[in-house]
């Protein structure tokens, strides 16, 4: 955005800084009669176009039509201009407009929306009005005029989209197009409230979320149908998100499963459990849990040009992720267990390959599942036991667990390193790392635990060759040397938890060879991913889930989204808000802020709003609550668990101590997808 500010321009901004609820109200007491008068008398419609820049301003939505109604009828007393640029001359000589137009931008809404330092706080304003990041030049320019005093906050929304329409080079054309286009598409959805229910039922926090949403599919080429067609999508969810469920969204029991937390491994483990139960809108439900997860589509290219890595992101639902952490009373994680399995990912070309189970282990082992389930360890056998690495004797047949999930570092035999792999490593992984957030003194930061581990699943040199007659050592074809294969032979794994006293949202990551040609594969040997989210924890027991009253959470959303099959899926992060109304049994989430997780800090349009129906009362799904997702960008869907004792603290009303989710979502008209998460405590 290229800019700059005349004492007359700045006037016209600051007029344009109010908003809020219906602001007609608190209006009407402020205009007086000193107002510089338009050479032609003016009426309510011709301010309509300007009272909606406005609420786009500062609030990214349209005007309510009682607020939108006020406003007008407050500025056709006043005779002032309906055009931006000329609003300049009121505000200079008009301490009252001044004063209203600061309480626009010091309302409640506003703040919620534009938060942070000066920086953060002119960047939200360019993704709100401009669905963009600011360009450098335009960056500074803002945050200077905030910083030095010459534009406050409370004006400084308002000022940047009057920019944004005088701007006459090719970005700003195009700003202008879309500020526009969003001009038109508020103004149609103002006019399609046209019953009392749609009024009523457009107020709050949650049908502002809603309507946001809405707003922020409009591009700068939408047209009339495009328009049209999203004001139809989001119509209904402001009715759903007012109402009760319909006794088809409420989740139905699970036949002859209890849906509470019990971990094998002991009573500090807080796990997700080991079985899907069902899948719903693409998130599975497991006894202590709900997770989604995605694959890689780099090696559906034909041909496949990145055999060494994998990249890209499209949703999937078959396949079971189950973590198991070890936390003690203050939430501090000391172990952490990632396990996999039925995710399309095989050695030899045809069957799946072994369950992964990875514990980040620091030691020299090969883990496995008790008779019990319970994780175990046993002693690595060395490589020359060929009864254990049976390869040698049995070729392709040979005992494909035997040669997943050992850990064969650190060691003083060396690694097999392949020609050229300087210096060739030697660790495996730092084990896990904890830290403590500050969500307990009102920060709002969980606990991070975080693991990676380079692994060598599947690589048949673990093991040696057939002994020759005089007893020495031989080598499998392929193999550099005596030893075992190096860190990251086969791939790597991490896992990312974010971490409250009973809920956990963890994200996680394999990176594993297939079609290994060692194993019989016929086709090109290369590598695939899967990612995913966990959300679990020590669940809140169906049978105490309140049946009236409401409580508040706020947390984080996280998770990946891309499009692409050359590229990563980049990381985000956002700010989740979940209402939860137990008599109506609807769960109201809300999405804000949410951008890359890096130093980009692009904005990232997932919806940002989600009625969700929880199961009822007295069954064994008062726990959980789901919903399908449909707008205008994505279909996909959504499911959460309530966690830990019901708790009468904070602000809100007496609910369980804290929640989660995960979700998946796919757009409607191109390849991208995202796979992502919440959690979020009590207010």
């Amino acid at each position: 955005m290229r800019c700059s500010i005349t004492r007359g321009f700045l006037i016209a901004l600051l007029l344009a800084g109010c908003g809020g609820g219906a602001p007609g109200d608190e209006m009407s007491s402020a205009f007086k009669a000193e107002t510089v008068a338009v050479p032609k008398a003016v009426v309510a419609d011709d301010y309509q176009p300007i009272v909606q820049e406005l609420y786009i301003a500062y609030f990214g939505r349209p005007a309510d039509p009682q607020g939108l109604a006020n406003f007008a009828a407050q500025l056709v007393s006043t005779q002032v201009s309906t055009d931006i640029q000329q609003l300049d001359a009121t505000y200079s000589s008009n301490p009252t407009i001044r004063t209203l137009v600061d309480s626009f931008g010091n309302s409640d809404e506003s703040k919620a929306l534009y938060t942070g330092d000066t920086t953060s706080f002119v960047t939200s304003i360019y993704r709100n009005i401009l669905s963009r990041t600011p360009d450098a030049e335009g960056l500074n320019f803002w945050v200077t005029a905030i910083d030095n005093g010459t534009l406050t906050r409370a004006h400084a929304a308002f000022s940047m989209m009057a920019g944004a329409l005088a701007n006459q080079t090719t970005q700003g054309q195009i700003d202008a197009a879309l500020v526009n286009r969003r001009v038109q598409a508020a103004s149609s959805f103002t006019s399609a409230l046209t019953t009392p229910e749609l009024k009523t039922a457009y107020q709050g926090n949650t049908a502002a979320a809603i309507a946001r949403d809405m707003l922020a599919t409009i591009t700068n080429t939408s047209d009339a149908s495009a328009i049209q067609s999203g004001i139809s999508l989001t119509l209904p969810l402001l009715t759903q998100a007012a109402t009760a469920p319909t006794a088809g969204e409420l989740p139905a029991a699970v036949p002859a499963a209890t849906l509470t937390m019990s971990c094998i491994d002991g009573p500090s483990v807080q796990c997700s459990g080991d079985t899907v139960l069902r899948t719903e809108n693409g998130v599975a439900l497991t006894g202590s849990g709900v997770q989604a997860h995605g694959r890689s589509t780099s090696d559906l290219a034909v041909p496949n040009l990145t055999m060494t890595g994998a990249f890209g992101l499209a949703a999937a639902t078959a396949g079971m992720a189950e973590v198991r952490l070890t936390k003690d009373v203050s939430g501090t994680v000391s172990t952490t267990a990632l396990l996999l399995k039925d995710l399309g990912l095989s050695w030899d070309g045809n069957t799946e390959r072994p369950p992964i189970i990875e514990t980040f282990r620091t030691a020299q082992g090969h883990v496995q599942l008790g008779s019990n389930g319970a994780l175990a360890s046993i002693a690595l056998p060395p490589s020359t036991d060929l009864s254990f690495y049976n390869y040698a004797t049995t070729g392709t047949a040979a005992t494909q667990a035997n040669y997943a999930n050992n850990a064969y570092f650190p060691r003083t035999d060396p690694s097999r390193c392949s020609p050229g792999t300087v210096p060739c490593p030697t660790v495996e992984t730092a084990g896990v790392r904890f830290t403590a957030g500050d969500w307990k003194s009102g920060g709002n930061n969980p606990d991070m635990t975080n693991a990676t581990r380079l692994h060598e699943d599947g690589d048949i040199h673990a093991g040696n060759g057939v002994p020759n007659a005089d007893g020495s050592a031989t080598l499998l074809p392929g193999a550099t040397g005596t030893g075992v294969p190096f860190p990251g032979a086969k791939g790597y794994r991490e896992i990312f938890n974010w971490g409250l006293r009973y809920a956990n949202l963890s994200t996680w990551l394999t990176q594993d060879t297939v079609q290994m040609g060692d194993w019989g594969a016929i086709g090109d040997e290369h590598n695939k991913n899967r990612r995913g989210v966990v959300a679990f924890g020590a669940v809140t027991d169906p049978a105490i889930i309140p049946a009236s009253g409401s409580a508040t959470y706020s947390g984080l959303v996280y998770g990946w989204e891309g499009g692409s099959n050359t590229l990563d899926p980049d990381v985000f992060r956002g700010v989740a808000t979940i209402t939860v109304d137990f008599a109506t049994r609807r769960v109201n989430i809300s999405f804000t802020k949410t951008a890359t997780y890096d130093s980009a800090n692009a904005y990232v349009a997932i919806p940002s709003y989600v009625a969700a129906a929880m199961g009822t009362t007295g069954t064994n799904v008062a726990n959980y609550f789901k919903a399908g997702v449909t707008t205008t960008a994505f279909t996909g869907g959504l499911s959460g668990r309530f966690f830990g004792p019901l708790v009468s603290t904070g602000t809100s009303g007496v609910g369980p101590a804290e929640i989660g989710g995960a979700l998946t979502l796919t757009s409607a008209s191109t390849s991208a997808a995202m796979i992502g998460g919440f959690i979020g405590w009590k207010q």
